[in-house]
């Protein structure tokens, strides 16, 4: 059973959006990051702002021990660094953690905000399928849901900080991270639990990373490509399934994508 303490933890043996996105850049990183360990996971200042954004706009309790360093450059500010990494807190900069504060103080002030009152926030959610030798099964954790049995209607929230904040850049900003396909992904273990569901709808809450302006928009995905996007990971399910060397594509010059102005 998957829960708050093992749904990060190495080859639990669910697949997540995340980890469909490493298998679609190289079946080689995805096995060695989700399965043996060979490679760590990287924990970057943007990820760890992200983390606490989610934390403080969606928990009742911040779950994620904080540190803001002190000065680095000093032998007493190191020691204390290393003694609270050694703890388990997640270390920030001083500016690291306004910048935190701030986009999520921004978000905590809009009436989109307020509006999700009432939904499901962050439960953990999944579903069992045969993947082969690794895993069994399916998992995600949607931001906010809320699921009306009257309407049989459900809406997916999701939180997003991203420097893209207008609608075409951002259009893009998802087709890069995979953001349909997160949605698409969400859609499955939500309509698993309740068979019932006759209609979707997906939005996105997002918060400009600009300094002291830190905008926030609303955004709604298209049901049509996050349905693409359901076939898709059908596809990529079977794939991993199927998947016996988790091997780097080696490419042919018979295999060469055509490039050109037509192509564009």
């Amino acid at each position: 059973m998957l829960t708050p303490q093992n749904y990060f933890s190495l080859n639990n043996g669910y697949i997540t959006n995340s980890k469909v996105g490493d298998f679609l850049k190289c079946p080689e990183y995805f096995y060695k990051k989700h399965i043996t360990g060979e490679i760590e996971r990287s924990e970057t200042p943007a990820l760890n702002i992200g983390k606490g954004v989610d934390e403080l706009l969606t928990q009742d309790q911040i779950k994620t021990a904080f540190f803001v360093k002190g000065d680095m450059r000093t032998k007493i500010g190191k020691a204390e660094a290393e003694e609270k990494a050694e703890e388990g807190y997640t270390l920030l900069t001083k500016a690291d953690y306004e910048t935190m504060m701030a986009l999520a103080i921004a978000v905590e002030r809009t009436t989109a905000y307020k509006q999700l009152k009432d939904f499901t926030r962050q439960e953990i959610l999944s579903v069992e399928m045969d993947l082969g030798e690794y895993f069994h099964g399916i998992a995600g954790i949607p931001d906010f849901y809320k699921y009306n049995p009257v309407t049989k209607k459900c809406i997916i929230v999701d939180l997003k900080t991203s420097n893209e904040i207008e609608q075409k850049p951002y259009y893009y900003h998802c087709l890069k991270y995979g953001y349909f396909r997160q949605m698409a992904m969400y859609s499955i273990l939500l309509k698993a639990k309740y068979p019932d569901i006759i209609e979707f709808e997906y939005y996105h809450l997002v918060v400009d990373k600009t300094k002291d302006i830190n905008h926030v928009r609303t955004f709604q995905l298209d049901n049509v490509d996050v349905d693409d996007q359901v076939d898709f990971l059908s596809n990529c399910f079977r794939a991993v399934k199927e998947t016996k060397k988790f091997e780097k594509y080696d490419p042919r010059f018979e295999d060469a994508q055509m490039i050109g102005f037509l192509t564009i």
